[in-house]
């Protein structure tokens, strides 16, 4: 009930660029942008903590808050600088 094939099937194999590469992971390595991106935040939050005049009056300004947020976005950015060596 079933014809068969008028030949045996063959295997067809294609080589497409050459011998098969082996691809190796790139090496992980700390990001120095983002590190002295972060170094650059900090310092700056630093100089505004230290600097101004409204620093050592002993009242709390919308002024003195940044400082802090200079603080934390250094943070973050030197974490990624580093957190890609991981």
């Amino acid at each position: 009930m079933f014809a068969k094939p008028a030949r045996a099937p063959r295997e067809i194999s294609l080589q497409l660029g050459g011998p098969l590469a082996r691809v190796e992971p790139e090496e992980k390595k700390v990001s120095v942008n983002w590190l002295v991106t972060g170094g650059v935040l900090f310092g700056a939050g630093v100089a505004l903590d230290v600097l101004p005049d409204s620093a050592h009056d002993r009242h709390l300004d919308p002024v003195d808050l940044i400082p802090l947020g200079c603080y934390a976005l250094g943070a973050v950015a030197a974490a990624l600088g580093i957190i890609p060596a991981f």
